[in-house]
């Protein structure tokens, strides 16, 4: 196995983007484990300890066994063999008490079978978040609801991720005049909630 690291953000789908980083060595950098054994790597930190949350991933590869040249002419034993990958986040965080959770409503889209609920964190650290939901109106009256949970769903500090819920957005939208949305996250106390205003094409009004 062998060991790295990289930055990493998100763009507004929740698409990891990742960097080179030298913040981190590893001792030993590559690792040999025999079946039915374990083994322990080191990793150090190197950089400079931020006023926000600097988020990272460690990576895990395994090296591909090299098969021999007699075996690969006489094709004993060839094939496809998958590896092992494992991405693990790590968040280097300042000293002190992590501030309370902050989120905000951050726009909507719509796609052919989806209504887009964008997800701002307004803090410098990440957020976990369980549950969105939204619940469309016309004239105060209730229309029609929607809500997906959601597992390992993270919205990293200062960042704004859509949210699919799916919807008959030709149905619906054309009807309403307004949304509930609600957003749900570990460590809230209760859900964010806002009512807004709607146009015919599901976008904010305001």
């Amino acid at each position: 196995l062998q060991m790295t690291a990289k930055s990493w953000d998100m763009d507004e789908n929740g698409k990891f983007v990742e960097a080179d980083t030298g913040d981190f060595v590893f001792y030993p950098k590559t690792v040999t484990i025999p079946p039915n054994s374990q083994a322990v790597v080191r990793a150090g930190y190197t950089g400079n300890f931020p006023a926000a949350e600097k988020p990272y991933r460690i990576i895990i590869d395994e090296v591909p066994t090299i098969t021999p040249a007699d075996k690969v002419q006489n094709k004993v034993g060839v094939g496809l063999t998958p590896v092992l990958r494992l991405s693990i986040p790590v968040y280097v965080v300042p000293e002190g008490a992590l501030p309370g959770i902050q989120l905000e409503l951050g726009g909507l889209k719509t796609d052919k079978n989806s209504l887009r609920v964008g997800v701002k964190n307004l803090t410098g650290f990440h957020v976990d978040l369980k549950n969105v939901a939204v619940k469309l109106f016309k004239q105060h009256a209730p229309l029609t609801e929607k809500a997906v949970d959601l597992q390992l769903k993270r919205v990293l500090g200062g960042r704004l991720v859509y949210i699919d819920l799916p919807l008959d957005v030709k149905k619906w939208c054309a009807q309403a005049d307004e949304i509930e949305v609600k957003i749900d996250a570990n460590g809230l106390k209760e859900p964010y909630q806002t009512k807004m205003p709607l146009k015919a094409d599901c976008t904010l009004a305001q």
